[in-house]
């Protein structure tokens, strides 16, 4: 460890020598005592450059220079350097230039996403290493750039220096009138150097590179524009461009990757080793030479030793040289397209199958053909000349004729291979859309390449209606393309003239059927041959349009629920289409927003007239296009068809069972060149309004007795009271609903009880319990139940009637639509808005004991009556009605009171109940000592005393009637049970005699 009084020594030389700042000694400090500058994170400074010019918020201006600010332009005379961990953060735009030079130690930020920062030298270098990031220009004048692992959000640029980058992503332009070295990483825009260009380790360059004098390398990554090198062009390791690649006075040199544009020098040769041209090679004059890779375009020499092919695949294009010779070996020229291939000079072709024309110069022996290369195309050493001479035996005679051909759908591509005509498809066509074919002429299962080299061929191409089947498309039957078949009348037709240049195949013209086809063949022949398509197909409508003879728009015309309206589904076309449209209900929604409910089995179809109607479709079968049938919506309010709502999944049978459409689709946008299997239909709605067609009114009274009345007070007046809105096929119209909408403007419904014809609304009386409000819940008001007729119970008490006319009165005000009561109780009425039910009888009632006196030798009857009150001028009558009020012996409370007189003890004496209501029979035993006894028939719900159950036997307590109806007032204080005395053997009272004698 170094002493202290040295340490402080040393940092006391650095500051001396006012060429550092105090952090800046500090770091060398800290380097010469082994401790790192990272782990000193207190000593990382942040620059704003405000306040006082120079001041802190500058970072050092070594050297014995000094700062000073023009505008947003900052300027050191020396040089700076930032230390790592180091920012340069300012308020506002900054340029910076440090003429003696910027040096960045790392981890260095300089600007902000919002804050551009430039940094710039006048002679001085720029040096940024680490993972430092610059939002702005780096520039020097004549200094030289270098940075590792950074990323410069702007341009980076020196006027004569070099720029060497490694690992830097430059999201902006590099130039420099000097060298350009890259290594990795990546640059967003052009890249001009003026003394050469290397880049190495995959550097993916996003706009064009170019050199005004020097060379460009590249090695690995990518570049997406044009290339230009004057003094030549060199890539290794498979780069990729996306342009041209030129070279002024150089040669170019490729290994690997591929171009997408033509590749050209001016002076020098061109070299390509296993890469991929997409557009041709041209050397004006010098050798190009092509090893391996796939290529198109044009290829061109004039000079050095012309074309050199090697293990090429040429799919299309051409090949010419101007007096220096061409030599193809192993390759494959044409294999797309015929390639035709020319020169003034000498051919010599080895090893390869060339389809083209391959014209030599005008001396014999110009072409150089060997045994294993064959060449589809005229062969000739004479530019003049338009046959092949004898002495090429391996050129195939042009013209070969075709002994069939082949159709298959446009989506395979223009250049197909023969496999794809063999096997390949026609997928499903939409009517109204043109589409093309793709044509081939095929002999020994092979494409003809060579049809039309002699001279053009026209092929005639029909679309025939194979929905009969006597298209026989299976090559291999007996009676494959028959002439039924072939002698059809074509729905379409259409002649395609095959050149030289097509190879055998080509693409028809547009064919646009109008019409809707389940199944469609195509017939092919050229005079000669004669063929039919492997693959049928079918042009399905491209959609239903909906409609209804009557708009059904909400705002003027309704109909209602069950009534007949006509649904049509136009498929688009007027011949062809005989499909069965579906309505799929599930995808019929109501006016329930936001979220709609489907139909269902609201929506009904049915036209007895129509017998092909499928259950499940609603729609009969069409003849050649609309088709129509009547509806019903067996609901209210409206009703939208969404999109598919009436598809037809069938109609392309053909196609579906060969997956050439998209089964369960719709679409009408190809996808991968297929539509969708089924017609649909786009939406339609609201339809309606729809309102009921009729209300049903259920309304009927169940007495709480047999004998056909009810007690008042007795919670057994059975009342049946149902009022239905429903559609005119008598279903329930469930959306029917309260409150109102704007959809469905419900009807009001007023509930009447009346007496007779009297008007007096008793509704209010009904309780246990009570009447429901009169809304609609699901088409329904219901208002069903076992009730109680209010007297006692009422507030205040009341004792009325007899009600022996009582009945239910149902009226319905349907402002809106006039709809009326038709059916009542199951049975059909003349349309009213009001209507009453059958009556019932409702009476108060009580039960009414009397007493009584006899001997006590003889069993003694108590009288018994059950009353209803008549009315004030008939008052109380006996109710002969009542055939249900039970009473037993359990029910008498015994009651013996005390007294000189009285002899009678408790249960001397029992009571007996018998016959049935109301001619009951009360009998008291007769005691055999004289007394009497109080008798309580217990009506309540509680005990109230004891019973004897027969003559000196005591039954406990007395069981309740339960019947507090039957209560009534006999004190003046209150409903209260009836009582009565019974008195055996005593004198009864005064009866007016003087004197009364008994012989014995």
């Amino acid at each position: 460890m170094i002493p202290t009084l040295q340490t402080s020594s040393i940092l006391a030389d650095l500051l001396k020598s006012k060429k550092v700042s105090i952090r800046q000694a500090a770091c060398r400090l800290l380097t010469l005592l082994g401790l790192s500058l990272a782990s000193t994170v207190a000593l990382a400074a942040s620059y704003s450059f405000s306040g006082a010019v120079g001041g802190t918020n500058y970072p050092t201006c070594i050297d014995w220079g000094s700062w000073s600010l023009n505008g947003n332009i900052a300027t050191c005379s020396s040089s700076i350097n930032l230390l790592s961990g180091d920012s340069i953060v300012p308020n506002s735009n900054l340029t910076i230039v440090a003429n003696g030079g910027i040096i960045l130690q790392g981890s260095n930020t300089v600007g902000s996403s919002s804050v551009t920062v430039s940094l710039q030298t006048t002679y001085g270098n720029i040096s940024i290493s680490g993972t430092s990031t610059i939002y702005g220009n780096v520039s020097t004048s004549s200094g030289k750039i270098t940075m590792t692992n950074t990323t410069v959000n702007g341009n980076v640029s020196s006027s004569t220096g070099n720029i060497t980058m490694t690992n830097t992503t430059v999201n902006g332009t590099v130039t420099t009138n000097g060298t350009i070295s890259l290594s990795g990483g990546s640059v967003a825009g052009n890249v001009p150097g003026g003394n050469g260009i290397t880049s190495t380790n995959g550097t993916v360059f996003g706009g064009s590179v170019s050199s005004t004098n020097g060379s460009i390398s590249f090695s690995g990554g990518s570049v997406a524009g044009n290339v230009s090198g004057s003094n030549g062009v060199t890539s290794t390791n498979g780069t990729v461009f996306g342009g041209t690649i030129s070279a002024i006075s150089g040669s170019i040199s490729l290994s690997g990757g591929s171009v997408a544009g033509n590749v050209s020098s001016s002076c020098c040769s061109i070299t390509t080793n296993s890469t991929n041209l997409g557009n041709g090679a041209t050397s004006s004059s010098n050798t190009v030479k092509i090893t391996g890779g796939t290529i198109a375009g044009t290829i061109s020499s004039s000079g050095g030793s012309g074309i050199i092919l090697s293990n090429v695949i040429m799919t299309s294009g051409s090949i010419s040289t101007t007096n220096v010779p061409i030599v193809i070996s192993n390759s494959s020229i044409g294999t797309s397209s015929a390639v035709n291939i020319t020169s003034n000079n000498t051919i010599t072709i080895s090893g390869s199958t060339i389809t083209g024309n391959v014209t030599g110069g005008n001396w014999s022996g110009a072409l150089s053909i060997n045994s294993s290369s064959t060449i589809y195309g005229v062969c000739t050493s004479d530019s003049n000349s338009n046959s092949s001479p004898p002495n090429y035996p391996h050129c195939v005679s042009p013209g070969v004729a075709a002994s069939s051909f082949s159709a298959i759908d446009e989506a395979y591509g223009t250049s197909s291979t023969v496999q794809s005509y063999l096997t390949g498809h026609i997928y499903t066509k939409l009517a109204g859309i043109a589409f093309k074919l793709n044509v081939a002429a095929i002999d020994n299962q092979q494409i003809v390449n060579t049809y039309a080299a002699g001279g053009n061929k026209n092929v005639t191409i029909k679309l025939v209606n194979n929905s009969d089947g006597t298209c026989i498309l299976d090559s291999s039957a007996a009676n494959y393309c028959n002439a039924v078949c072939t002698a059809k009348t074509a729905v379409a037709s259409q002649t395609l003239t095959f050149t030289s240049s097509n190879s055998g195949q080509m693409q028809s013209a547009s064919f646009t059927v109008n019409s809707a086809y389940r199944n469609l063949a195509v017939v092919m022949s050229d005079g000669v041959a004669t063929a039919c398509s492997t693959d049928a197909f079918s042009v399905r409508p491209q959609k239903f349009t909906l409609s209804t003879t009557a708009a059904l728009n909400p705002a003027t015309d309704k109909l209602a629920a069950g009534e007949d309206f006509a649904l049509t589904a136009d498929p688009g076309v007027t011949i062809g289409y005989n499909g069965t449209p579906a309505v799929n209900t599930a995808s019929v929604v109501d006016h329930v927003m936001p979220t709609p409910n489907a139909v269902q089995s609201a929506l009904a179809w049915n036209d007895p007239t129509l017998q092909n109607v499928a259950a499940s479709s609603g729609f009969p079968q069409a003849v050649g296009g609309s088709v129509s049938n009547n509806f019903q919506y067996n609901d209210v309010g409206t009703i939208t068809f969404n999109a598919d709502a009436v598809t037809d999944t069938a109609y392309t049978g053909i196609d579906q069972s060969s997956n050439d459409c998209i089964p369960g689709s719709t679409s009408n946008t190809a996808s991968s060149g297929k539509f969708g299997c089924t017609v649909g239909s786009p939406a339609m709605g609201p339809l309606g309004r729809f309102y009921p067609h009729h209300f049903a009114v259920n309304a009927s009274f169940a007495p709480g007795c047999a004998g056909g009345f009810t007690y008042m007070d007795n919670d057994a007046l059975g009342l049946v009271l149902n009022v239905t809105a429903q559609s005119k096929a008598d279903a329930t119209v469930t959306r029917y609903v309260s409150p109102a909408s704007a959809a469905v403007p419900v009807a009001t419904l007023d509930v009447e009880l009346r007496n007779g014809a009297n008007a007096t609304n008793l509704l209010s009386r009904l309780s246990q319990p009570s009447v429901p409000v009169r809304s609609w819940t699901l088409g329904v008001y219901t208002a069903g139940n076992t009730y109680r007729f209010d007297a006692r119970n009422a507030t205040p008490q009341v004792m009325d009637g007899a009600y022996d006319s009582l009945k239910i009165r149902a009226t319905i005000t349907d402002a809106t639509d006039s709809v009326k009561i038709t059916t009542f109780n199951g049975a059909s009425v003349i349309a009213v808005a009001s209507i009453d039910s059958p009556t019932t009888k409702v009476r108060f009632g009580r039960l009414w004991l009397g007493n009584a006196y006899g001997s006590e030798l003889l069993n003694l009857p108590v009288p018994l009556k059950i009353e209803y009150y008549a009315d004030t001028t008939s008052g109380w009558q006996p109710n002969a009605l009542d055939t249900c009020t039970p009473i037993a012996n359990s029910n008498f409370r015994f009651s013996f009171p005390p007294g000189t007189t009285n002899h009678l003890a408790a249960c001397n004496t029992a009571i007996t109940v018998t016959g049935n209501a109301p001619d009951y029979t009360l009998i008291l035993a007769k005691p055999g000592n004289t007394g009497w006894s109080d008798l309580t028939l217990n009506l309540g719900t509680a005990a109230i005393g004891n019973v004897c159950t027969a003559v000196g036997i005591a039954g406990g307590a007395d069981v309740p009637a339960d019947m507090p109806w039957l209560q009534f007032d006999w004190k003046g204080t209150g409903m209260g049970n009836p009582t009565a005395r019974a008195t055996f053997g005593i004198y009864k009272g005064n009866s007016k005699l003087i004197y009364i004698r008994e012989l014995y």
